[in-house]
């Protein structure tokens, strides 16, 4: 998180000797406003890239976190699984079947704690699945209530299924929700606005995500 302050602080130390520059050698007003608000909207771009980096950074640590419970579970378990075998090896018992059906019965425990070992490794490899998160590609026009998204059958999209709606500056706070009347093609899929905000209005680039 340090990492992405240092560069952002950078960013912005680059960008105000442009500025303070371009101040001294033009003394136009509206030049001088027209680069205030260009910094400004720098600024606050800058700032929402890093609330998406500490967001992404927190689930991370959550994902790390759970692989290591994950992990402690398994040590744990084969850890069991040896002083279980071990006792049963030291200690003698008068009837030999039953020591038989015994070692029968910590052979498939070892059997099925190596399974999940090995599961856990192929979950651990395998990448993770990418979410369903698209934007409007297509706004709803006045007085209508259909809307057109950039995801299609190829990200698993079906008929009836919800997406809440996140303006595209704010991508914390929904705004409106929507229900798949179609799926078009494979990137594409249209959908029925429920509802949305008063006063809010749906527009391209605003971001959508499943329910």
């Amino acid at each position: 998180m340090r990492r992405h302050h240092v560069v952002l602080l950078l960013v912005i130390a680059l960008c105000l000797p442009s500025v303070a520059g371009a101040q001294k050698k033009q003394k136009d007003p509206l030049l001088q406003v027209y680069l205030e608000e260009q910094f400004a909207e720098v600024t606050k771009k800058l700032g929402e890239v890093s609330e998406r980096l500490a967001t992404l950074e927190v689930e991370i640590s959550k994902l790390k976190q759970q692989q290591a419970e994950t992990a402690t579970e398994l040590r744990t378990a084969q850890n069991v699984v040896r002083n279980t075998d071990s006792s049963l090896s030291s200690y003698r018992l008068s009837n030999q079947q039953d020591i038989i059906s015994l070692k029968t019965d910590v052979a498939k425990i070892l059997q099925t704690v190596t399974a999940l070992i090995e599961g856990a490794k192929k979950a651990e490899a395998a990448p993770e699945a990418p979410k369903i998160e698209g934007y409007i590609t297509d706004p709803p026009a006045d007085g209508k209530d259909v809307c057109t998204i950039n995801k299609g059958s190829a990200a698993g999209v079906k008929v009836g299924m919800r997406f809440s709606v996140f303006k595209a500056g704010d991508p914390n706070t929904q705004v409106g929700l929507l229900e798949i009347t179609e799926v078009l093609d494979a990137n594409n899929s249209r959908g029925k606005i429920l509802h949305s905000k008063p006063g809010i209005k749906l527009e391209f680039s605003d971001i959508v995500r499943p329910e």
